[in-house]
């Protein structure tokens, strides 16, 4: 039997995701000054040392602004963020279970756009070999369908992101799995929303027929097509 290590969060981390999750929820607006670090200390029973250094991180990813003399700020996070902003969204999603639809648009075109590019490139090499893996994961999605009882929705979405992830792996470009991997679980997330809205038999239809453009070198067919299916899901949210 094989056991994950349990990690025990610090104090600062917990600091952290709280004034984010009070960001990123619209508690703490853009331009609200904060209370001061002994303020927050004391109202949070924790160190000043614990605030001071969470609140220099927080500054780091985009969320505050820290004017020397003048006090911590609400800064515009959409303007001044990074990849570490965007991944404490999707902490805050893990957290509390829901997700702004615009947040979940916003993350999926980005998402087009770096699989489009991945389909371009997959369908001139027209290399089977290379879709082994992720046409393994769709025949395998294909046989739990058939069965007396196929798995729900949320197995569905993890096999999706999965084959997503083999997609992406296929790519000569190194760096395009290594971008993805962070954004996991939300593509397992957001599959699953698509499986619960159109069903898991076109789910795993529109993917097969993504791989058939792929494999007839047609790779602004197959764009054009992941294009379309995500506008449709946009629509359905």
């Amino acid at each position: 039997m094989v056991l994950d290590p349990i990690r025990v969060q610090s104090a600062t981390q917990i600091f952290e995701q709280k004034i984010e999750a009070m960001i990123l929820s619209g508690q703490l607006k853009i331009g609200d000054r904060l209370p001061t670090e002994a303020e927050l200390a004391e109202a949070l029973e924790i160190t000043k040392n614990i605030v001071h250094k969470g609140l220099t991180n927080l500054a780091a990813r985009g969320f505050l602004r820290i004017i020397p003399r003048h006090g911590v700020y609400v800064a515009d996070y959409v303007e001044n963020g990074t990849a570490e902003t965007l991944l404490a969204f999707m902490r805050v999603y893990d957290n509390n279970g829901k997700m702004d639809n615009k947040l979940i648009i916003s993350t999926v075109r980005v998402r087009v756009i770096i699989e489009s590019a991945v389909l371009r490139e997959l369908a001139a090499a027209r290399s089977d070999a290379k879709l082994t893996r992720s046409l393994g994961l769709l025949a395998e999605m294909r046989e739990k369908l058939g069965s007396a009882n196929p798995p729900d929705s949320k197995w569905f979405g993890n096999k999706f992101a999965e084959e997503f992830h083999a997609l992406c792996m296929a790519s000569d470009n190194i760096s395009i799995p290594i971008m993805m991997n962070p954004f996991t679980s939300s593509c397992a997330e957001f599959s699953r929303i698509w499986v619960e809205q159109i069903g898991a038999a076109s789910a795993v239809a529109a993917r097969e027929k993504l791989y058939d453009y792929i494999k007839k070198g047609e790779g602004e067919s197959a764009v054009a097509f992941l294009e379309k299916y995500c506008e449709e899901f946009y629509g359905k949210l």
